[in-house]
């Protein structure tokens, strides 16, 4: 049989030719029809009576993780396979973009082409939109397309505009779709950061461009968007409205501000390195120019605008110069350091709300430079003091939550200050905390009570901070003028020490006292000298009251290390490490701040399964 059939291949041979018309230099049929005719075809094939959408696919779609930009295997076959999961995701999603035009005639004749890319441009609106799909809002891998500068609606007209050439031209009407331009999770039709330039420059730059250009809704995200919102006019009560009352309004800026050049920018259109960007906020009504100087300083200066009258009027604003925007966060955290601190330390007074040390001129120049002032942290050898006044010889510290108060002021420069200072007084290695003693009656740092509870919760691991130093003054009337007193406990006494009370307490913890929540912590009552009284838990009307006098009052220090081992073993035994699980299976933040102590000052001591491990008790006995 394959003999048979190599036979017959070997009898007829079929010659290979080249197709080609029966007389080159002869018109083609198309051209031979009236030219009625000839766009009636054309209209055919190239005209949509729906706007034709466009946008950016190459951004779009994802590109396949390179091999080279990972070391482990592992991490690059992670990477591909969210690839191929993400690309499976986005299949098809951006069907609608595909309009399949016969362009190929384009190709056929000079003539065919001069005519169709007429009809093509000429009698189509183009509408520059975007995909409302899964990645849109990736956090991983890949970056949100509302990252992506080039896929922005905005960023990627004057992108294709340019790349059609002369043919732009016939061009008649371009529109940008109002909800390529929201937030895709808002529930409202909020648009904000728009940057008109590139667009703007393109038809500035172009100006035999005869083409409508507005901001139209074609319903390609609507659906996501829904609900009432009380900051828009009572007339405005559907979603079809505030977006019509949306469009209008960028409609008049667009017309305004790249048509009609109401703004006076259009000097600008060839020169890439005057102007920066036109910012637009259309639904707060606001806008600005940003100017870039080509100076070796780099200044840019800001000028602001009012949008008025629905978007038709612009009232100037004010002018911010920005010299140091140029500039890397670090390099402006250094000056904002040098210019603002004194030579001294920063005092922050929390009952009179007065920072001293801090040159506050620098700090009210403009806007973007208040709010990185919040980005200033104190240097680690430069002191910081938070200074506290009491009238009362009974009083509490908490300046934490003075400190929140700050935040929680109105005032944004009162609000960011705050920020600052309650930064520096959990992180900062050199913070002292004064309390100071106003009395009008005959007392002394020995007589006067203050509760340090809010000083002992745990703070990142440990309890009081380990750089945080106390200081105590005490000043009254006397016979001879004035009294005054100073005082400066150590924290690592103070520390070890509440660790031995806390251990008392645990011990001797009655069953009629809760052993769980997060309240569960006790008021630590110290006097002026640091010496610790005792620690209460205040009565409820659910349990008494629960009081432990400090009985280590009279110990040395190398004693106070030895009671602690000591301590530790008893609690490793019955009942007491029953009570301790139930403090710590509760929650409560006495067995957490005693946990965090005993890491601190006997941290050689471990634990496995309720079992103390180390040396024995005697090695750790202080020598005579």
């Amino acid at each position: 049989m394959s003999t048979q059939l190599s036979t017959m291949a070997a009898q007829k041979q079929i010659p290979r030719t080249r197709s080609s018309p029966a007389n080159p230099s002869a018109p083609s049929f198309l051209i031979t029809l009236p030219g009625e005719i000839r766009n009636t075809i054309y209209e055919v094939l190239f005209s949509r009576p729906a706007p034709v959408l466009l946008h950016n696919a190459k951004a779009f779609h994802l590109k396949p993780p390179l091999r080279s930009e990972y070391i482990v295997d592992a991490h690059y076959q992670d990477a591909y396979e969210r690839f191929n999961r993400l690309s499976s995701e986005c299949e098809g999603a951006d069907d609608v973009f595909l309009h399949k035009f016969p362009v190929a005639l384009f190709y056929s004749c000079r003539q065919i082409y001069h005519e169709a890319t007429g009809i093509l441009y000429g009698m189509n609106t183009f509408n520059f939109s975007r995909v409302d799909h899964c990645h849109d809002n990736s956090n991983g891998h890949y970056p949100r397309l509302l990252d992506v500068k080039e896929y922005h609606p905005l960023n990627y007209a004057p992108i294709l505009l340019s790349a059609i050439g002369s043919q732009v031209s016939l061009l008649q009407e371009i529109s940008i779709d109002l909800n390529a331009l929201c937030s895709f999770w808002n529930t409202q039709p909020h648009v904000s950061h728009l940057d008109l330039l590139p667009l703007a420059r393109f038809f500035w730059t172009h100006m035999d461009i005869k083409c409508r250009l507005s901001i139209s809704d074609v319903c390609q995200v609507s659906a996501h968007h829904s609900g009432v919102d009380a900051t828009w006019p009572q007339s405005a009560v559907t979603y079809k409205e505030r977006c019509l009352h949306l469009k209008n309004i960028l409609n008049n800026i667009l017309n305004a501000v790249v048509l009609e050049d109401v703004l006076d920018l259009k000097r600008f259109a060839y020169s890439n390195r005057l102007l920066a960007q036109i910012g637009i906020e259309p639904t707060s009504h606001e806008a600005h120019i940003l100017y870039a100087s080509p100076t070796v300083t780099k200044e840019t200066i800001l000028q602001t605008f009012d949008i008025e009258d629905s978007g038709t009027a612009f009232k100037p604003g004010l002018v911010f110069k920005h010299t140091l925007q140029a500039l890397s966060r670090k390099v402006r955290c250094k000056i904002l350091e040098l210019a603002c601190l004194s030579q001294g330390a920063v005092e922050l007074d929390l009952d009179q709300r007065k920072l001293y040390g801090v040159d506050l001129a620098y700090f009210h120049s403009s806007m973007a430079l208040r709010y990185q002032f919040k980005d200033l942290h104190l240097p680690k050898n430069y002191p910081f003091t938070i200074r506290m006044t009491s009238r009362e010889s009974v009083t509490h510290v908490h300046p934490s939550k003075l400190l929140d108060r700050e935040m929680a002021s109105s005032e944004a420069d009162v609000n960011i200050i705050g920020r600052m200072m309650k930064d520096a007084f959990y992180y900062h290695p050199n913070v002292t905390l004064w309390m100071n003693f106003c009395l009008e009656t005959s007392s002394t740092l020995d007589e006067v009570r203050i509760n340090i509870r809010e000083l002992s919760r745990p703070i990142d691991g440990s309890g009081l901070l380990s750089g945080t130093k106390l200081r105590f003054t005490l000043s009254r009337p006397d016979e001879s003028g004035s009294y005054e007193e100073d005082a400066t406990p150590r924290v690592t006494d103070l520390r070890m020490r509440l660790f031995l009370l806390l251990s008392d307490m645990i011990i001797s913890w009655p069953d009629n006292v809760a052993r769980g929540g997060k309240s569960s912590l006790p008021d630590i009552w110290i006097n002026g000298r640091g010496i610790i009284i005792k620690a209460v838990y205040p009565a409820t009307k659910d349990y008494p009251a629960y009081p432990v006098e400090n009985r280590h009052g009279e110990l040395q220090n190398e004693d106070v290390h030895y009671e602690g081992y000591r301590l530790i073993e008893t609690l490793q035994s019955e009942p007491y490490l029953s009570i301790k699980r139930e403090l710590l299976d509760g929650g409560s933040n006495i067995i957490y701040l005693w946990s965090n102590l005993q890491h601190l000052y006997w941290k050689d001591i471990f634990h496995d399964r309720g079992v103390m491990k180390g040396c024995s008790l005697d090695s750790r006995r202080p020598r005579a």
